[in-house]
């Protein structure tokens, strides 16, 4: 196998052939129909070109167009709404297309665009890389694509087609990019660069159509495309976790407790021999979630009704989440089934085979009801949405320290971000911060930003309970 040269004497074909059968091919069968391509090209709608290209780093092209392209055009028509707009307002048109940092990174680009371009985006690729959440191949699309500007990008699928082309088994990224300069149409750079981008997702895919590709006879790597280029097995960390559906009634009315929108997720460390990592996550920020708990798979509660599990994969996670429901006779017993969560336990796993002993203090409790003292502050929101906020205060650490000598009291739900890497070997540890719950009307989530893993939950108990399929 071949590793591409800093010289590049790697191209073994006539341009102008190549940029030909490129041209002629994406005539016939480009997907020439998809709305962001047939848009203004000198500036006046690269806005649309810079939503449409970042909608799509995570999304699949069908999904964004029927779910998600216009409605989020129709309620940002432009970077000054977006740049006025709150996150949770811009979250909340975002919802269900994940990977939320693009959400955040939308509204501060239109802040940063407001405040130095006038509300426009620059139009060169220097420039438009220093804002959040544009790399190197969204600079380049949108610079195409939007101003019209004659330059080249890589994304994955032009990746596998030029490793295919090349037979390069494992390129860089430098030397990729410096191969699409040399390669680049310069007369009809939106054509030739379009035709790249749908010749990659629609035939030199995983799993190839090469009979159907207008470079075959260019291929170097046709006869085993499979080896180019080389995948590499990426780690995705293993994370359990409960969700927890937590209900009551009053006046005929159903309530939910939600975990309230917090700016961040403090970090967490999981110091060992093996391991010594710090880590912050910004997954949830701006959103509501149901109450969360990272675990480890031993250290599920049981006592409540378990109602099933789901997994769900992040580009650097891939979790299991089981699905916990209470349906509590008021707000109080909420709130104390709420603070028991709190004391949920991290484990310092012995070097022998035997599982730690876990005494869930869901199992009872009256007993948790006789450690809970009535004086913790309740806060009323305004807003019509959420009845109150409830900011609970840890109390009874010593009683609930003395159920296990096993087990290391954790103060917070937010705070307990377990590492598996190491299950035997981690001790967890975690900063105190104060919590803060919602009290929402069940008939009013629609109306506010929930995470995907919350969105999962809920659709799970609404095959089984009525009063979530509202």
């Amino acid at each position: 196998m071949k590793t591409l040269s800093h010289n590049l004497n790697i191209i073994h074909f006539p341009l102008t052939d190549f940029h030909n059968r490129l041209q002629q091919w994406y005539a016939r069968h480009g997907r020439k129909d998809l709305p962001w391509r047939n848009l203004a090209r000198d500036g006046s709608q690269s806005y649309e070109i810079y939503i449409s290209e970042i909608m799509l780093q995570q999304t699949q092209v069908m999904r964004v167009l029927r779910d998600f392209y216009f409605p989020f055009l129709q309620r940002f028509p432009n970077l000054y709404v977006i740049a006025n707009a709150t996150q949770q307002e811009i979250l909340m048109m975002w919802q269900g297309l994940g990977y939320y940092t693009r959400a955040r990174n939308l509204h501060a680009t239109a802040q940063i665009c407001v405040q130095q371009y006038g509300g426009k985006l620059p139009k060169d690729k220097e420039n438009l890389r220093k804002l959040p959440g544009i790399g190197a191949y969204s600079a380049g699309a949108i610079a195409c694509f939007g101003f019209g500007e004659s330059v080249s990008f890589v994304d994955s699928n032009i990746k596998r087609v030029f490793s295919r082309l090349f037979a390069l088994s494992n390129p860089t990224k430098a030397q990729l990019e410096n191969l699409a300069a040399r390669l680049l149409d310069r007369h009809k750079s939106f054509e030739y660069n379009q035709a790249l981008l749908d010749i990659g997702a629609m035939l030199c895919v995983v799993k190839p159509h090469c009979s159907l590709c207008p470079l075959i006879s260019f291929c170097k790597g046709r006869f085993s495309p499979q080896q180019y280029p080389i995948k590499i097995q990426k780690h995705r960390e293993i994370l359990y976790l409960n969700l927890f559906i937590i209900t009551f009634s009053k006046s005929k009315q159903h309530f939910i407790v939600l975990q309230a929108p917090t700016q961040e997720i403090p970090a967490y460390t999981c110091d060992s021999k093996q391991t010594n990592k710090k880590r912050q996550s910004n997954l949830y920020a701006g959103l509501y979630n149901l109450p969360i708990l990272y675990t480890n798979p031993v250290a599920r509660p049981h006592a409540i009704y378990s109602i099933g599990s789901f997994k769900h994969a992040y580009t650097k996670y891939t979790i299991t989440a089981e699905v916990i429901y209470k349906q509590c006779e008021d707000k109080h017993e909420a709130m104390v089934i709420l603070e028991s969560m709190d004391y949920q336990f991290a484990f310092n796993y012995p070097k022998s085979t035997d599982s730690p002993t876990i005494q869930s203090i869901h199992a009872d409790t009256t007993i948790i009801k006789q450690m809970h003292k009535p004086n913790s502050k309740q806060h009323y929101a305004t807003n019509s949405t959420i009845e109150s906020t409830l900011d609970s205060s840890l109390q009874s650490h010593n009683a609930i320290q003395s159920q296990n000598t096993h087990i290391q009291t954790l103060t917070n739900i937010n705070n307990f971000h377990d590492s598996i890497d190491s299950p035997q070997k981690c001790n967890i540890t975690a900063s105190k911060q104060s919590k803060k719950y919602i009290v929402v009307k069940l008939q009013n989530l629609a109306s506010l930003p929930l995470s995907n893993l919350s969105h999962k939950a809920l659709k799970l108990a609404a095959t089984q309970f009525q009063i979530f399929k509202q």
